[in-house]
């Protein structure tokens, strides 16, 4: 992948969580980037990400379905 779709990626998973309704943006208090995508590589394979979030019911799954449902199809029952 090329570093402006790594660039995309993160962009579309920060649009998904600003639009929820049900687990609005609000409750992610920090999301980092790290490994090749964040050190700059101009070809990562991936975008590795971690999220701080305050806790409320059912919403650490439905996070995880919205930031790797979408990209990751190892993950059992990606959309």
């Amino acid at each position: 992948m090329q570093g402006k779709r790594a660039i995309q990626l993160v962009t579309d998973v920060l649009e998904r969580l600003a639009t929820a309704i049900e687990h609005p943006l609000t409750l992610v208090d920090e999301l980092y980037v790290f490994g090749s995508s964040a050190r700059g590589a101009l070809e990562p394979h991936d975008v590795d990400l971690a999220v701080e979030y305050t806790a409320e019911e059912g919403l650490a799954s439905a996070l995880l379905r919205r930031l790797a449902g979408q990209y990751d199809w190892s993950w059992p029952g990606a959309a």
